[in-house]
């Protein structure tokens, strides 16, 4: 989608449209859409994908629902993590934008800036999307508040008299739920870095978002050209509702042999495991979904 101007004579139609039923029309205004500043996506098959993955995690069958343990999982992460993996062992935001990508389920919410990221996400994840359709979800930045570190809630003193990271997370979460302190910390914050002639990444937006702006700490961060939003509360439905309000979402229809030859060219355009998840674990993954496809075909 593409910022409307207020000049009639300029005015952009969005580059999105609601809806698609070929893949050679989505292509092309991705092509256009990728060019756009600040835009950001996410791909869905389900609709249960709205929420952050700590409340909808699949295991033998069943989902579970792990926001009582996401302390002790996040605290099993950071005493068996190598700390020097990290730049700031206090950033706790950084350590769980890396716990999510490596497979602990989290309150993030995985974004992306390539709107091809997203595509093969939606439609690799499942053959038989929810209601015949997949849906990509997207939005501006510009309309949400950016955060680029936990520093953005709390002062360099707050962390070095409390060095309990977990402790410090429970007082950010906090922080993003007072959208008038928040607003406060983001303002000065930018104000201190521009006496020292910084640029911050971060702003503050009344409506919307909460993203987190996470630094490419590690290769799958890097690859996704990821990013997080952060819900305000995990309160039954509460996070994806704040998605659902606050982006803009294309559905998209594909037959059998269009999805297929749609995962074939994001493939040939290095959009597959292989590129996203660049690990050997996830390389050999690739290797034997790859061999199981020559089998079935």
């Amino acid at each position: 989608m593409a910022l409307e101007n207020e000049d009639v004579k300029t005015k952009k139609e969005f580059i999105i449209k609601e809806n698609y039923t070929t893949s050679k029309k989505l292509l092309n205004d991705l092509l256009v859409a990728r060019r756009e500043k600040n835009y950001v996506f996410r791909g869905i098959s389900r609709k249960v994908e709205y929420n952050p993955i700590i409340q909808r995690y699949f295991m033998n069958g069943k989902t579970h629902d792990l926001v009582k343990y996401e302390c002790q999982m996040l605290y099993d992460f950071y005493q068996k993590w190598n700390q020097k993996s990290f730049i700031s062992s206090e950033n706790i935001l950084e350590l769980i934008a890396n716990a999510q990508h490596y497979g602990i389920p989290t309150r993030l919410v995985d974004w992306t800036r390539d709107p091809f990221v997203a595509l093969y996400f939606a439609i690799n994840n499942n053959a038989s999307p929810e209601n015949d359709y997949y849906s990509l979800v997207y939005t501006t930045l510009d309309e949400h508040t950016v955060l680029d570190t936990l520093f953005m809630a709390l002062t360099w003193e707050d962390l070095t008299k409390s060095p309990d990271i977990l402790n410090n997370y429970q007082r950010f979460l906090q922080t993003i739920g007072d959208r008038g302190n928040l607003k406060k910390i983001v303002n000065k914050r930018n104000k201190d870095l521009a006496s020292i002639n910084v640029k911050s990444g971060s702003h503050y937006n009344n409506n919307g978002l909460i993203f987190y702006n996470a630094p490419l700490s590690n290769d799958r961060i890097l690859a996704q050209k990821g990013l997080f939003s952060i819900p305000t509360s995990l309160e039954k439905g509460q996070a994806a509702e704040e998605i659902i309000t606050n982006t803009k979402i294309t559905k998209i229809k594909l037959t059998k042999d269009d999805r297929n030859e749609l995962l074939e060219y994001l493939e040939n355009m290095n959009y597959s495991r292989e590129y996203l998840f660049p690990d050997l674990q996830n390389l050999c993954r690739y290797i034997v979904d790859k061999t199981i496809k020559l089998i079935e075909n």
